[in-house]
This record gives structure tokens, C-alpha cells and sequence, in this order.
């Protein structure tokens, strides 16, 4: 799997891995897995990218944000937090007190972009 930063301005470095990643790189991630950079990628900090499938144009693209807000809208009008939040365990995802319906509600969409 190919992440990006979501902040390009920005850098990214997971010592339990060594995985770094700074302004526009696009990099497979680590198997091991670091818990820091677990934490980002549910956080949106990095963000998955895929390959066209055209072999000579090797553009990347991600999802346009509008089709993860109207994704995350379907969640706000299905679920409530507390059910949010029992999917988001689910799924493994971490989960805090202080997240909101809408934190969770991405989360889950992002979670499902990277698994779908």
C-alpha cells in the first residue's frame, strides 16, 4: 500500500520502524506496521494513494474529498456516535473519548477506502 502526507508542507518519521516520509514523497508502507504510523494513517495524517492502471502514465491519484465527506455524511445519517464508535472497535480502529461522530465517521471511511 502507497501513502502520501496528507500536509505536504510536512514530514513523518515512526522510530519504532524507521519509516520516514517528507513533503511530496509517495512511499509503500512498512510491514511490520509501527504503532505511530498506524496512528497517523487512522488519523488522516498520511493518506493512501493508488496507481492508475495505465503502465505508461504512472500517475497517483486519492479519492476527492468530496466523495469522502458524502461518504462520511451516509455514516452521520445511519449511525449515531456510540455505534460509530463499536464499528470503528471493530474494525481495530483506535478510538477516543474525545472523538466526535464526524472523527469517527472518516475514520471509518478512510479505513474502508484502504481495505475496499
Amino acid at each position: 500500500m502507497l501513502v502520501k502526507l496528507r500536509d505536504p508542507s510536512g514530514m513523518f518519521f515512526d522510530p519504532q520502524t524507521g519509516f520516514s516520509i517528507v513533503t511530496d514523497e509517495v512511499k509503500p508502507l512498512p510491514s511490520p506496521m509501527g504503532e505511530l504510523t498506524r496512528r497517523w494513517l487512522n488519523a488522516g495524517g498520511l493518506v493512501k494513494v493508488q496507481r492508475r492502471k495505465d503502465p505508461e502514465k504512472q500517475v497517483l491519484e486519492t479519492p476527492p474529498v468530496d466523495s469522502l465527506d458524502q461518504k462520511a455524511k451516509q455514516y452521520l445519517e445511519n449511525y449515531d456516535r456510540i455505534e460509530l464508535m463499536h464499528l470503528a472497535k471493530e474494525k481495530g480502529l483506535e478510538v477516543r473519548r474525545s472523538d466526535t461522530a464526524l472523527d469517527l465517521a472518516k475514520r471509518l471511511v478512510v479505513f474502508e477506502l484502504g481495505n475496499g
